[in-house]
């Protein structure tokens, strides 16, 4: 026995009685002397078993002693890469700071670097979680199989957030494939329920439900950490599907069932505005319109209007109160505009920028034609951007960037279901340049960046815009009479190689 007040080693190896008893529990473990806690350490490495089962109430004592896990230490390295297969590290910042600098064993920094980059996807911090996602796929490709599939994973859930759509189908599937190659039963699992995700934002009823089939056989064979996170995303996405197969009572169930989850086990990735999103568009879904705009301002309440979920409630409220002919409409959609149009909703990307404005300009475009014009401009240069990210993920994973069989027929049907709606978002956007051109008004006040005038690559088409980037923009160009349109031409980076060859040989 250890001294008194405090538990003994086979006491503290049997773990917390209940999940919500974790912290004081961990708070004894804390507090037990220093050699009584490394003995209690060594008595768990003991009981470490390869495998998935049973090692839970091992990983749980490494979880309440983090700060004695030096990742120098080759020993407490080993420890921590038992935590980061076990999974539930999310809560575990301080450590995994320190093991993504000083680990001895690199991989495992590498793979604390992952985790980092999840909390700066929570942060909204979106450049520095790619960057960190960049640089783990390109430090483990070739060494460490398992954590590239890990970090294709992590980065198609970044492009599931900034919905870009088609990359993180992608990405999301190949990581499964990776994860699943190496025996990494979690880490392929996790891949799929990305892609289920994916499936949900492209309205893919059919496949999201053998997703959603096959999420449920794997579950029983997680570790129970991990499995609470799983079957939570589950139940989100067995919502989303309910309210997309015309069966919206069933998502409140669903739903439900998710947030019980979370408070029972302390879900770190728990969101109640999540229920307060799938609330409303089911609500919505089943006509009651009043009950769908309550959740919609708990949402906002719940939370900033202009980050991506703020902004999708935002979208939503217009859309809601356009289909009732509400007086408060233009008022509600000039607001939603004016946020759309600051640098923290241009930080959020272009295919965030895409959907919300897209979702409002529809709703708009019968009754309120001036802020249908707006969220359509938004819109389509968004979608110009998003042209250009797809070409830079092509050239920069060519790996990836060749879709399976499977893969093409998915981006087949999502190309023809939205067809109809690009060719009317680009007439729409071609009428309101014309009438701001006949009123003496530029709409691409963004790309004039040479003085007043807009600088086109003179050998593709491609306009640079005031951050200095380049966007495929010939079709609305063409709209545009050519006397009244002031541009200066230049070459974009992409051309500029093509056109340096060609002076060497003159």
């Amino acid at each position: 026995m250890l001294e008194a007040g405090t538990l003994s080693v086979d006491d503290a190896l049997r773990g917390p009685s209940t999940p919500d008893g974790f912290e004081a529990w961990a708070e004894r473990l804390r507090g037990m002397p220093a050699r009584a806690r490394a003995d209690l350490l060594a008595r768990a490495d003991a009981a470490w078993r390869p495998g998935p089962e049973g090692n839970h109430r091992v990983a749980d004592v490494y979880r309440a002693l983090e700060a004695d896990l030096d990742p120098r230490d080759p020993v407490n390295c080993l420890r921590i890469r038992r935590l980061l297969d076990e999974g539930g590290v999310m809560r575990l910042e301080r450590l995994m700071i320190e093991t993504e600098r000083h680990a001895v064993d690199p991989e495992v920094g590498v793979t604390a670097s992952l985790v980092l980059g999840q909390w700066d996807l929570v942060r909204n911090d979106l450049d520095r979680c790619e960057r960190r996602y960049l640089d783990a796929i390109e430090a483990s490709r070739g060494r460490w199989p398992a954590v590239v599939g890990a970090a294709y994973n992590n980065y198609a859930r970044l492009c599931l957030q900034v919905r870009r759509d088609l990359e993180a189908l992608v990405l999301a599937r190949r990581g499964s494939e990776a994860c699943a190659a190496v025996h990494d039963t979690l880490g392929a699992v996790y891949g799929r329920l990305v892609e289920g995700f994916v499936l949900a934002g492209l309205e893919d009823w059919p496949r999201l439900r053998d997703v959603c089939a096959w999420l449920r056989r794997e579950l029983d064979g997680l570790p129970p950490t991990p499995r609470v996170s799983i079957e939570y995303g589950l139940h989100e996405l067995l919502a989303e599907l309910s309210i997309g197969e015309d069966r919206p009572a069933d998502a409140f169930g669903h739903i439900a069932r998710a947030a019980a989850l979370a408070r029972e086990h302390r879900e770190p990735s728990w969101c109640p505005r999540e229920v307060e999103l799938i609330g409303a568009q089911a609500w919505a879904a089943m006509g009651r319109r009043d009950q769908a705009l309550e959740c919609v301002a708990r949402g906002l309440a719940d939370g900033p209007s202009d980050d991506a979920q703020g902004l999708l409630f935002q979208a939503l409220r217009v859309r809601l109160l356009a289909e009732t002919g509400d007086p408060s409409t233009a008022e509600a959609a000039q607001a939603f505009l004016h946020e759309m149009s600051l640098p923290g909703a241009l930080a959020l990307g272009s295919g965030v920028r895409l959907m919300r404005a897209q979702l409002a300009a529809d709703a708009l475009a019968a009754h309120w034609p001036e802020e249908a014009a707006r969220a359509y401009h938004i819109a389509a240069t968004a979608a110009l951007h998003r042209l250009a990210e797809v070409g830079r993920f092509t050239r920069d994973f060519p790996d990836v960037s060749r879709p399976t069989p499977l893969e093409s027929r998915v981006l087949d049907d999502y190309r023809r279901r939205t067809e109809r709606q690009e060719r009317g978002l680009r007439a729409a956007l071609s009428r309101y340049i014309m009438d701001e051109v006949r009123e003496g008004r530029w709409p691409l006040e963004r790309f004039a960046s040479v003085g007043d005038h807009i600088c086109c690559c003179a050998w593709c088409g491609a306009v640079r815009g005031s951050d200095r980037r380049w966007a495929p923009l010939p079709e609305s160009l063409k709209t545009l009479p050519s006397d009244t349109l002031p541009l200066t031409h230049g070459a974009c980076p992409d051309c500029l190689p093509a056109l340096r060859d060609s002076l060497r040989e003159i």
